[in-house]
């Protein structure tokens, strides 16, 4: 059986997770546009590192977005 502390915990890493993987897609885009960054390395036959980067960052704020409303959502139905 799963208990609510250990749920609470799952969603305290992931959204850690994911706040840190938005800052540092930031960090990368503001470095690319600053040209102190070059994404280059990252570009595919498919997608430019541009587009990549940019992909995680919103993807990863949407988790933490989703996370920080289930945990909103847990704590006003306990």
């Amino acid at each position: 059986m799963i208990k609510y502390t250990d749920v609470a915990k799952i969603m305290v890493s992931l959204k850690f997770l994911s706040n840190t993987i938005v800052l540092l897609g930031i960090v990368a885009l503001l470095g690319t546009v600053t040209g102190y960054i070059s994404l280059s390395p990252l570009d595919s036959e498919y997608a430019s590192g541009l587009r990549i980067v940019t992909s995680l960052t919103i993807g990863s704020c949407l988790m933490s977005a989703v996370l920080y409303g289930l945990d909103d959502w847990f704590f006003f139905n306990d």
